[in-house]
């Protein structure tokens, strides 16, 4: 029996059990770990974020002041992550 994982072909695609998996090539591989990489760093830059808002807000009377501020996190965040990946927004 041969290789459960190979990489075969031109464009290195991988494959399964002997089936050819169309499209995953290892140049579309590192793509998607970058842009895991990418995901995880904002997420955890996000989650900062939130914190300190919580702490520099938390004697207010107001809870719209913090959610206005999650909310100005969140789409910053979108905001640097699609500008992260041009070809999303083009389409």
């Amino acid at each position: 029996m041969s290789q459960i994982f190979d990489i075969i072909g031109p464009n290195r695609a991988l494959s399964i059990f002997g089936v050819k998996l169309v499209g995953f090539t290892d140049a579309n591989g590192r793509k998607l770990l970058l842009t895991l990489g990418v995901l995880v760093v904002l997420w955890l830059a996000a989650k900062g974020s939130k914190r300190f808002a919580r702490l520099f807000v938390r004697g207010r009377k107001d809870a719209a002041a913090l959610f206005r501020s999650n909310q100005g996190i969140n789409i910053t965040t979108t905001a640097l992550f699609l500008n992260s990946h041009p070809e999303c927004i083009s389409g």
